[in-house]
């Protein structure tokens, strides 16, 4: 399978912080038509993690039109935060990622942080039938269509999991 162009679909990326780290968190679009309802999604995605997060602030968003790597500034439609607890910067560098394959083997990964349980199991998998807001998000994924696309533009199929540990990258970079 040969390798796809990072901006061979249009984007939206949602900016927000934990414990003032920025992150961004980026969904696939099918059109720029499909931006809002890609921001009620994440909005019930965000609302179904409840107190799984820490509390996050939304500082922006922007649209990514394919074939261009140039973002527009959009208005965010959801809540301007969720989650709740006081973060610290292991909370900041934790994460809850879903992950999904297309039919011909494209993956794709939606990934938030601020996972509130870090430190208790560093790598862990939850399967969807051992917690609720697994089930809630896989739900919500499952139901979108021209929205959380592959890099080929089509739906994937989701892992019934949730993967959750901490970036080693940003674990580093808080230090």
């Amino acid at each position: 399978m040969p390798a796809l162009p990072a901006d061979s679909t249009p984007r939206l990326n949602v900016d927000y912080t934990v414990n003032g780290r920025p992150h961004t968190v980026m969904v696939r679009v099918a059109s720029e038509a499909d931006v809002a309802t890609a921001m009620e999604e994440l909005d019930d995605i965000w609302t179904a993690l409840g107190g799984s997060n820490c509390a996050l602030s939304i500082t922006g968003a922007r649209f990514t039109p394919g074939g261009s790597n140039v973002s527009i500034p959009v208005s965010w439609t959801g809540a301007t935060g969720y989650g709740s607890g006081t973060a610290n910067d292991r909370f900041a560098a934790s994460y809850q990622s879903f992950v999904g394959r297309d039919i011909e083997g494209h993956r794709t990964r939606l990934t938030f942080y601020g996972w509130a349980a870090a430190g208790t199991d560093d790598n862990f998998r939850a399967p969807e039938e051992e917690t609720g807001r697994v089930h809630d998000v896989l739900g919500i994924l499952d139901l979108a269509e021209g929205t959380f696309i592959t890099v080929n533009s089509q739906q994937p199929v989701w892992n019934r999991y949730v993967n959750t540990g901490e970036n080693a990258h940003f674990r580093n970079k808080f230090r």
